[in-house]
């Protein structure tokens, strides 16, 4: 994963991005009501760097069929995250295939771990100290 860029506009709600990273790292101490803007931001990145991934490896779902199974909140998220400026900021490889996306979010779960990974430490210092840095 190259460094998460910082979103130059921030579109996921407090409950959109709560709901991402608790379905991304299973749980986390701050409510939904005290998420801060870079709180939101962080989620957003996750989901714009998670969904790009997920485009580049679409050819091998063919030979895997390895997709996270996404619970509803996450995947109305996404589908509205898409249907917005989220078609703005992740790349896709033409509008056919953003439209399958939108009718059936698609995270692999090899993305989703390893972004669990390497964005679980970071997460755990905001619940800690209160500051986010990434």
């Amino acid at each position: 994963m190259a460094k998460l860029k910082h979103p130059k506009r921030i579109v996921l709600s407090k409950s959109e991005a709560h709901a991402v990273l608790t379905w991304l790292l299973g749980r986390t101490s701050i409510k939904a009501t005290d998420f801060t803007k870079e709180d939101c931001g962080f989620a957003q990145a996750l989901l714009v760097e998670m969904l790009d991934a997920s485009f580049k490896i679409g050819f091998i779902e063919a030979l895997f069929r390895a997709a996270a199974k996404t619970p509803s909140g996450p995947i109305k998220v996404i589908k509205g995250f898409l249907k917005g400026a989220g078609k703005n900021l992740v790349r896709y490889k033409d509008k056919e295939d953003l439209k399958e996306m939108i009718k059936k979010p698609v995270i692999y779960k090899v993305v989703q771990s390893r972004m669990a990974s390497l964005s679980r430490s970071v997460w755990k210092i905001r619940e800690a100290t209160g500051d986010l840095i990434y």
